[in-house]
């Protein structure tokens, strides 16, 4: 059986200036946020892969942009040479 708790009118100062457990809690969590926070400013493992990402992007796009812009120009000399190829299969 447990025994009750009596709640004490006057606690000593040193009892009452003293952390609690959950104010340590919470300035550990505290300093653990500030202490992560500044480890990813720092944190460069991530950089070089977004960076490839990015560059690939770019490039896949100007890729696209360019045979788009080519295509029309090319596609008449596709068909002139599949006429060609199918003139000599005959």
């Amino acid at each position: 059986m447990a025994h009750p708790v009596t709640p004490v009118a006057h606690a000593p100062s040193y009892f009452r200036d003293a952390p609690t457990a959950s104010k340590l809690l919470l300035s550990a969590r505290g300093m653990e946020t500030t202490t992560t926070k500044a480890g990813l400013r720092r944190d460069e493992h991530g950089q070089g892969l977004a960076e490839y990402a990015i560059a690939i992007g770019v490039i896949t796009l100007a890729v696209i942009v360019a045979v788009q812009l080519v295509g029309s120009n090319i596609l008449p000399l596709w068909n002139n040479a599949a006429n060609n190829i199918q003139a000599a299969a005959g």
